[in-house]
């Protein structure tokens, strides 16, 4: 994976969410928000198309933005 859980983090903070507020409007844990910050998953399509709803935001995966 790329630095994806880095540009996650970044996106979260920068909307001043807490780790925890992001698993409740996502409906998942906030130990899985922490594993997929920390590049400890390697998370779904689906996933991430709800992490950029969530946060109004795009990543990009190699040459790939999502």
């Amino acid at each position: 994976m790329s630095e994806l859980h880095k540009q996650i983090t970044y996106a979260r903070e920068n909307r001043g969410l807490s780790q925890k507020d992001l698993a409740e409007r996502l409906g998942f844990s906030e130990e899985f928000i922490s594993n997929l910050e920390h590049g400890k998953v390697d998370p779904p399509v689906s996933v991430l198309v709800k992490v950029t709803d969530v946060l109004n935001w795009s990543f990009n995966i190699g040459n790939v933005s999502i």
